[in-house]
């Protein structure tokens, strides 16, 4: 099983995104502030990006049995839990079935979360090894113009009709 988690940009103290299972979108997630790589502050860190090997093992803190994310680099204990803001992370991962961009929260967190446990635990039970991917987002460059490349003319088709008149986006 390959789960991936794609980041939104980091705003505030939160980094909102979603959760893939085998490419197949799950739930929301919300960790803490993406950091440049080697830095680190307790508990205010998202997970540094990577490919993770995730367990279903005990935890001392909640006494139960839940996901670990593994070998994390300056980082143990990492968890996947149930959560609605960034106070409830920890460092760990949240996830939830509806999110406020505004409030920079997810809700109905113990729902996917349960859905979640489900599958990973189907996945142990079949033999499956767990691998999970921390993507942050890609940078954008600012443009003074939307690029065609990127298909403005499907938001813009205004700018077809510039963009072949006046000659203004020129590859290169």
């Amino acid at each position: 099983m390959n789960i991936r988690v794609v980041r939104e940009p980091s705003r505030d103290d939160t980094t909102l995104g979603s959760l893939f299972i085998d490419d197949h979108w799950q739930c929301h997630t919300l960790e803490d502030v993406i950091r440049p790589a080697g830095e680190k502050i307790r508990n205010e860190t998202a997970i540094p990006p990577g490919r993770y090997k995730l367990i279903l093992s005990m935890s001392n803190r909640f006494k139960k049995v839940m996901p670990e994310v593994l070998a994390v680099p300056m980082f143990t204990g990492i968890r996947i839990h149930a959560g609605n803001t960034a106070k409830d992370t920890a460092g760990c991962l949240l996830v939830g079935q509806s999110r406020s961009v505004e409030a920079r929260s997810i809700g109905r967190s113990r729902v996917a979360y349960n859905a979640l446990m489900s599958k990973l635990t189907a996945a142990v039970e079949a033999g499956s090894t767990i691998h999970i991917t921390f993507v942050n987002p890609k940078r954008c460059r600012r443009r003074r113009f939307p690029s065609l490349d990127f298909g403005a003319t499907k938001y813009w088709p205004s700018l077809d009709f510039a963009a072949t008149k006046f000659n203004i986006f020129k590859k290169g």
